[in-house]
């Protein structure tokens, strides 16, 4: 794994600064939503907007946001096509964006994907809150409503943990073919994470630093320095380019269980 190829592959690109733009430009929207939004502390301090209607405020938070979240799809479908290519291709240019049906209906499969796991998550939590209130009423004489704050706290500790530590190994896995039941090709998954633990040690502990640094940064639009929300998707999106190389580097090079694997077809 290069960490200096993550941060610099895009520039190799002749192209890249058009490309990245369009990326920056299209989270824009999500970026700035919440400086509408009634709750901004700093609401009453910003010009032109301080003396706007609550209604009228609570109509452009929510058309940025649908549009913010619309646009964000794209960019992860985007930023999936990118991966697939890397993890076959070290030296692969950024994706067009004119790859237009590619880039959709990548969007919308791992949309799919998941709403898939987050169903299954619910099931799977339901289950061990369950199991866990059972458990502690055998040691504690607490009311049912005290044990199911408690058993539902445990199971959300116990399931954001599972995601941290799955998620990314999902992500790379459904990379390979951005095929939607690679997304739960826990056998694929395993694999590679067993053939690369040093790797995906790394990709863990980058995604998480990663996704910090984006909080931060995004939670600029609710200061007092709400003007440079404009500017935050220049640095999440350029962070999130340099993930897609960390994350394609897990299972490159050419491992057993994607050898025979071909990149998805355009």
């Amino acid at each position: 794994m290069d960490i200096k190829t993550a941060f610099t592959y895009m520039f190799k690109d002749k192209s890249f600064l058009p490309k990245y733009l369009t990326g920056v430009l299209l989270l824009i929207p999500l970026s700035v939503s919440n400086i509408f939004s009634v709750n901004n502390p700093y609401l009453t301090t910003i010009p032109f907007i301080k003396d706007l209607p609550a209604e009228s405020l609570q109509i452009i938070f929510l058309v940025l946001s649908a549009l913010g979240l619309l646009f964000s799809l794209f960019v992860c479908g985007y930023n999936l096509v990118n991966l697939n290519a890397r993890i076959y291709k070290k030296d692969a240019l950024l994706p067009e964006w004119k790859e237009f049906k590619t880039i959709v209906l990548t969007s919308l499969k791992v949309l799919a994907a998941y709403a898939l796991l987050v169903a299954a998550l619910s099931a799977i939590m339901t289950i061990l809150a369950i199991v866990i209130i059972i458990i502690l009423s055998l040691f504690f004489k607490s009311d049912i409503n005290a044990l199911a704050i408690s058993a539902t706290s445990i199971s959300v500790v116990i399931a954001v943990v599972a995601m941290v530590l799955t998620i990314p190994a999902q992500v790379i896995a459904f990379a390979v073919d951005l095929k939607i039941k690679s997304f739960f090709n826990f056998k694929r998954i395993f694999n590679f994470v067993k053939e690369n633990k040093l790797k995906y040690f790394i990709c863990l502990i980058s995604s998480v630093v990663i996704l910090t640094i984006n909080s931060l940064v995004c939670s600029i639009s609710i200061t007092k320095f709400y003007v440079l929300a404009v500017l935050t998707p220049v640095i999440t999106y350029y962070l999130a380019l340099v993930l897609a190389e960390i994350f394609a580097s897990v299972p490159r090079p050419d491992m057993p269980q994607i050898a025979d694997e071909q990149t998805a077809e355009q």
